[in-house]
């Protein structure tokens, strides 16, 4: 855990909370391991929702 300098999560609630969850659990045995949200994630959230509308579904479409 000393060697751990960061930690990253699919926001989950039981994973990314500031209380009680395991980043804060983690955290309070290392504070150099801080919390990000995982990029990954964000990215398939932002393209999820794009593709949920006919505008942002061909923008991508065309782009392909």
């Amino acid at each position: 855990m000393e060697d751990l300098r960061g930690q990253g999560f699919d926001g989950g609630s039981n994973m990314g909370g500031k209380f009680i969850r395991v980043q804060a659990r983690i955290l309070e045995i290392n504070l150099k391991a801080l919390f990000v949200h995982c990029f990954a994630h964000r990215l398939n959230q932002v393209v999820e929702k794009t593709m949920e509308s006919s505008v942002g579904r061909n923008l991508l479409m065309t782009l392909n």
